[in-house]
């Protein structure tokens, strides 16, 4: 029997099943679409007790922790939420009117608009996909996204280019992207057309191909074109018929496709037996992860300055030292005799007098005003650390201590963490055991209740004023021996 164009096999089709698989996917995606919506509802119902409280601040951070997100994801989660309860449009979804993708297209388009125009708009799209479930249409978000454009430049043409410019604005970054396999996507959003076009202009430019023998891809010579544009390395002059070089790089330069950190600065923690390569152990990339003995090799050819780093049995530095070693770049003789001298350096009580790593508990006197302080060797008195100190709690914790955040502390304090006393000074005091790195943000939501106790094992167990605690894990691995460590590796600028 043919139908149309089409023959059907031997084998009949089963409607009746084919019907039955077809409910079952359309059930459980309205299904999806509900549960999204009473999850938005809910997050709007956490934010209203917090702000109750005035503990607002606190909202995607606490949302964070009981999803078990990011804190992006929660944040979004909150703000989508509020807009959607904004434009009446959070029951219509929970009755499963409108799909997940679509409500993001809602959210997009109608969320910057003033109340009385984004409500009516909302309104005219609820008619419209009312109208759509009635009738059997198809309108995925790319459609409506149409739809809904083609009625804001037909209604408000001039607020229009207004909102597109000001979210140009707002959504200006350059982010890191990683991907499974420990590569990352370096992403630029929010250029102009014309200056997009530019920049892949002046890429192709510099990725013209190193002669005939330059057996890359035009991907790979694009990708080295723009790493090499952005950390300002040589490009060195080949002759286009040869390709010879026609002159020696400047002296201390960095030739196009060095190894980073090469004209770089970039922050490494390195188990020595890993550096000497006696050991398989992963060295650390801070703000990346853990990077291969290949990429380490490249890191510590490349003009490393050393710093050693002495560790307890659970991986945790506990005293540094102030000596920086500074092996020439290439120079693999001077590298292994850099690294044997920070192997067989002095024990770090003889260079460093340190305070144990965690204090007992201290009297309940101690904790609130008025109590006097329990006196702890290595407390420096005052409420500024010392250098040598703020340079242990770097190392310790590269990132920020919240449960999840992954901002790096060895940024200026601008941009990156704050030195935390886990009990306020004076009540606590300025050393190790009372100090760890917070961002800005989560600084202030500490403020709010939440109470942090040091383990032992460099992890950080953090109460909330419900009573319920999450806990930070040791941002370094356990290494089962105590031992120096090489936790830096930075390139010359």
């Amino acid at each position: 029997m043919a139908i149309g164009q089409a023959v059907l096999g031997s084998s009949a089709l089963d409607v009746a099943a084919l019907d039955r698989i077809g409910e079952r996917i359309e059930a459980r995606e309205r299904d999806r679409s509900v549960q999204h919506a009473e999850q938005l509802a809910d997050a709007l119902a956490l934010h209203c007790t917090l702000a109750a409280a005035g503990m607002g601040l606190s909202t995607p951070a606490q949302l964070a922790l009981l999803m078990g997100c990011s804190e992006s994801r929660a944040h979004t989660l909150l703000s989508d939420a509020q807009v959607l309860q904004r434009l009446h449009a959070l029951e219509p979804m929970r009755s499963g009117l409108l799909t997940v993708e679509q409500s993001r297209v809602v959210i997009d388009q109608l969320g910057p608009l003033d109340d009385a125009l984004g409500a009516s708009l909302w309104e005219r799209v609820g008619q419209r996909l009312g109208r759509d479930q009635e009738q059997g249409v198809v309108r995925p978000p790319a459609r409506l996204r149409e739809l809904l454009t083609g009625w804001l430049i037909a209604i408000d043409p001039d607020g229009y280019a207004d909102r597109r410019r000001d979210r140009a604005q707002a959504d200006a970054e350059v982010a890191l992207w990683k991907q499974d396999n420990g590569l990352v996507d370096l992403v630029a959003r929010s250029l102009t057309g014309a200056d997009g076009q530019a920049c892949l202009d002046r890429i192709e430019e510099w990725a013209q191909p190193h002669g005939p023998d330059d057996g890359r891809t035009a991907g790979e010579r694009r990708r080295d074109a723009m790493r090499d544009l952005l950390l300002g390395r040589s490009m060195l002059p080949f002759d286009a018929l040869t390709g010879a070089l026609t002159a020696d790089p400047a002296p201390g330069c960095c030739p196009a496709g060095s190894a980073a950190p090469c004209g770089a600065n970039v922050f490494v923690h390195v188990p020595i037996d890993a550096a000497r390569d006696d050991s398989s152990q992963p060295a650390e990339l801070v703000g990346h992860g853990p990077v291969d003995r290949h990429q380490l090799a490249d890191l510590l050819a490349a003009g490393s300055a050393l710093h050693r780093v002495w560790v307890d049995s659970n991986g945790v530095p506990v005293a540094v030292d102030d000596r920086t070693w500074r092996p020439g770049r290439g120079d693999p003789t001077a590298l292994r005799e850099a690294l044997r001298d920070i192997a067989t350096g002095p024990s770090p009580d003889d260079t460093h007098p340190r305070h144990p790593h965690d204090h007992p508990d201290p009297p309940p006197s101690t904790t609130r005003p008025g109590g006097l302080r329990h006196p702890h060797l290595g407390d420096t008195g005052g409420y500024v650390p010392p250098r040598r100190l703020k340079q242990l709690l770097r190392v310790r914790a590269p990132r920020c201590e919240w449960p999840g955040c992954g901002r790096r502390a060895s940024r200026a304090v601008a941009a990156g963490c704050d030195l935390d006393h886990d009990l306020a000074w004076p009540y606590g005091p300025t050393c190790a055991c009372n100090l760890g790195p917070l961002c800005r943000r989560h600084h202030r939501i500490k403020q709010l209740g939440w109470i942090k106790h040091r383990r032992a094992d460099g992890g950080v167990r953090w109460t909330g004023p419900s009573g319920r605690s999450w806990t930070s894990p040791s941002q370094h691995a356990s290494r089962g021996v105590t031992g120096p460590a090489v936790p830096r590796v930075a390139g010359d600028r």
